[in-house]
């Protein structure tokens, strides 16, 4: 096992590098900008997971039940029809290739190319698999005078855009990553294409995100940085955000 090894259980997905810098409840601190990305691709759920890593080289298998709640069987209210889930026809697989090496002591460098694709399933929750909230709680949240307008918990991802639960759903996710002596840039592209589930029509979607950090101090445990993320769909819809985060004496 020097070079390959195994992950299985119910865990967190490891789809692109954008998820290991995002907050998740409590766990904030490794987020340096604490909010997420506009398109949030973050889901936990039964899967497992084949790594094999050789001087600087990674590539990476998996599958996945793809949804978050797991089910064996659905039930429509307004028809009174019971649909039973087939998880073996519902699975999803995901990989991952990329170089990571530490090139000195001040150098290292690391790119991966990210892929999820599944062509049903009832319930895919890789973009809404985030229960606690995109830590822009009510932020220009529309007024309709509702006692919910100001209810963080029926506003929890009033911060998010994407296309929520899927059926079919085949994504890219580009990730660079650069770091010399305090300074590090890392960059996110990512492509989505598929159907929504409940019979929802075709989504597409393209996300770029780009942020840079400054870490001084003796342990680099203070640091100063900007992050912009752009986000637009195939109706030419668009979200833009900037975030800028610090944390020093």
């Amino acid at each position: 096992m020097d070079y390959l090894s195994f992950k299985i259980g119910v865990m967190e997905l490891n789809y692109g590098d954008a998820h290991f810098r995002r907050s998740d409840n409590g766990y904030v601190i490794k987020n340096m900008f604490v909010g997420n990305y506009i398109m949030d691709a973050f889901t936990t759920a039964p899967a497992f997971e084949a790594l094999y890593r050789n001087k600087g080289i990674l590539l990476m298998g998996a599958v996945t039940t793809g949804t978050l709640n797991p089910a064996l069987v659905g039930y429509n209210s307004g028809s009174q029809i019971y649909t039973p889930y087939y998880i073996g026809k519902e699975l999803a697989f995901y990989w991952k290739a990329g170089y990571d090496k530490q090139i000195n002591d001040d150098l290292r460098i690391r790119t991966t190319l990210s892929g999820y694709h599944t062509s049903n399933n009832h319930f895919g929750s890789l973009y809404l698999g985030d229960r606690t909230g995109s830590r822009y709680y009510l932020v220009m949240n529309r007024v309709t005078e509702n006692p919910d307008d100001v209810n963080p918990a029926k506003n929890h991802l009033s911060g998010n855009w994407g296309p929520g639960f899927t059926d079919r759903n085949n994504s890219f996710m580009l990730n660079m990553f650069t770091k010399f002596k305090g300074f590090e840039v890392f960059g996110t592209v990512e492509k989505v294409k598929g159907t929504s589930a409940f019979g929802g029509a075709d989504f597409n979607f393209t996300q770029y995100a780009l942020e840079s950090l400054l870490r001084f101090g003796k342990d680099e445990n203070f640091y100063g940085g900007i992050r912009y993320n752009y986000i637009k769909n195939n109706e030419d819809d668009s979200v833009g955000r900037i975030q800028i985060g610090q944390d020093g004496p």
